[in-house]
């Protein structure tokens, strides 16, 4: 018969064994899932440069935008203000050529 040392010696190897290939599938695990979780994280460091390029763009055209639709308010003040000056200016001129001796609103005599 084994010898009760023996057998507490066999089973202690065999639970050290145990313990050693069950903290090697630990580790393993923990290694997958840092390097998952490094992946999502370099993923989601991807996709917030990716926005934030495109945010960037599309700040680009709005104030581009905003700055074209400036220029072309201006234009259109400009425009207003020259119409209003030539709409005074025929007004004045219809003003004195029915001023003039011999005109008539009705026509010429």
């Amino acid at each position: 018969m084994a010898e009760p040392t023996g057998i507490l010696s066999i089973a202690a190897a065999a639970v050290a064994a145990g313990g050693a290939i069950l903290q090697g599938v630990w580790k393993a695990k923990d290694d997958r899932e840092k390097e998952e979780r490094a992946r999502r994280e370099s993923e989601d460091k991807e996709d917030r440069e990716a926005i934030s390029r495109r945010l960037g763009a599309l700040e680009s055209k709005v104030v581009a935008h905003d700055i074209a639709d400036a220029r072309h308010d201006q234009a259109l003040e400009h425009l207003s203000a020259l119409l209003t000056e030539i709409r005074d200016e025929l007004r004045e001129m219809r003003r004195a050529l029915l001023e003039r001796p011999g005109s008539s609103p009705g026509g010429r005599r």
